[in-house]
């Protein structure tokens, strides 16, 4: 089986990732996103499908940073994908309008799981990030094979009550936060992680350690000598976990 990196996979192409035990579609969605944040080097990757419909909020308000669905994305959503993926997800720096006095406030937020922003769908208004290269992919999800709603991450500037969603046709709508709408989750991974050519990502296995190493019986000091240690196998090919400490 071929393997590649996800660095090296175009936008708009397919990973599978495993949450609670079944293999799940992700679309590679942007590569060095939000680089000025993060730095280098992470790809966001976002569900093909919504996980679920649920309340943005339990309440009436549009803060996302307390908001109910960002809650359920870092905790019973999070803890849902295998422990490896987990471990390299980490946490993600993205934008966030934090309305204060009804004016659109722009501000780093930090989270291992987060919403896409309604200008990352391509909408119009809010400046929460930039429309991601696959934004025409991303107006339209799905549940169960029918298309669905999904909240996007954005407030609704002009009400207190609101927030920007997507309907099912794709089109920008704003919905009082305390109803439903799908719930899609995207994080980023890093972009030299190993992809096969299915799109799956595999668990990689640490080289075997040595069964010998040989040490001169002398060492002299200012001298120099030769160690030397029996092959190691990895089954991976790519000497990932493969350690040499002195």
């Amino acid at each position: 089986m071929a393997i590649t990196t996800l660095g090296n996979m175009v936008a708009g192409s397919v990973i599978k990732l495993e949450e609670n035990g079944t293999l799940v579609d992700f679309y590679v969605a942007k590569h060095d996103y939000e680089s000025e944040l993060n730095g280098a080097g992470r790809t966001l990757v976002v569900r093909k499908d919504v996980y679920d419909i649920r309340q943005w909020n339990t309440y009436i308000g549009n803060h996302y940073p307390t908001s109910a669905i960002d809650t359920w994305l870092n905790s019973g959503y999070k803890y849902l994908l295998d422990a490896n993926i987990r471990s390299l997800i980490g946490t993600t720096k993205f934008y966030y309008n934090d309305l204060v006095g009804g004016e659109s406030t722009y501000k780093p937020l930090e989270r291992s799981v987060f919403l896409l922003s309604l200008k990352e769908t391509g909408g119009r208004y809010n400046s929460d990030g930039s429309t991601l290269p696959i934004s025409s992919t991303l107006k339209i999800a799905y549940l169960n094979g029918k298309a669905t709603s999904q909240w996007t991450r954005s407030p609704y500037v002009i009400s207190g009550q609101s927030a920007w969603f997507l309907d099912a046709d794709g089109d920008t709508q704003a919905y009082v936060t305390n109803l439903t709408n799908g719930a899609r989750p995207a994080f980023t991974l890093p972009s030299d992680l190993y992809v096969n050519d299915d799109g799956s990502v595999p668990q990689n296995t640490a080289p075997t350690t040595p069964s010998n190493i040989s040490v001169p019986s002398n060492i002299y000091g200012g001298q120099s000598c030769s160690v030397s240690w029996s092959k190691s196998a990895d089954e991976d090919g790519n000497l990932e976990g493969y350690i040499v400490e002195r």
